[in-house]
């Protein structure tokens, strides 16, 4: 659940529960803008319904949890844990129910659709015309990496000179002249 509390100080505190996550909100309307913070504590889970305070120096936040009291205290707009104490000279605040989880969180993005091909495509001005389609179907093809054994010869040539490819009964490079190693 998500419950909102209105400050004597004119701030909105949002208190919500994710799990073992608390949430606090604080958030001031001025003119023309809004200012907010949010602050997060490992709580626990709420066991109970969540009291707000008015103290002297500002409020405090007080949960119920499976592992014992937790308290924030809210001075300006600042938010800290705090020792579970007692509160004394405190007014208790009452709190408006705003809805069910989320309610003022971000929902979740649903995740993008697949790209659609384009259809075909064309587009003319004066005499020139182009057309777009999409590119048809590649057979299959050895990995970019890997020789095709049908192309590649059993041994390449190059000059370790200039970097000329050579052919198999050269003894000199024909673009530079330098001396080839015979192949071991």
């Amino acid at each position: 659940m998500v419950y909102i509390v209105g400050l004597p100080s004119g701030q909105q505190l949002t208190l919500e529960n994710h799990g073992y996550q608390t949430l606090l909100t604080l958030s001031q309307q001025q003119t023309g803008q809004q200012q907010s913070q949010r602050s997060s504590f490992m709580t626990g889970a709420w066991t109970g319904l969540p009291q707000v305070f008015q103290t002297v120096h500002g409020a405090i936040a007080r949960f119920e949890t499976a592992q014992g009291i937790f308290q924030v205290q809210i001075v300006g707009s600042a938010m800290a844990a705090i020792a579970p104490s007692p509160i004394a000279d405190a007014k208790e605040l009452p709190l408006q129910v705003i809805s069910g989880p989320n309610a003022l969180g971000m929902q979740p993005m649903q995740p993008m659709q697949p790209m659609q091909p384009f259809a075909p495509m064309s587009m003319s001005m004066g005499n020139l015309e182009m057309h777009l389609s999409p590119p048809p179907p590649e057979p299959d093809r050895p990995a970019v990496n890997q020789p095709n054994p049908e192309r590649s010869p059993v041994a390449q040539r190059f000059c370790t000179q200039c970097g000329e490819p050579a052919e198999k009964g050269d003894r000199f490079c024909g673009a530079c002249g330098h001396p080839l190693r015979s192949p071991t």
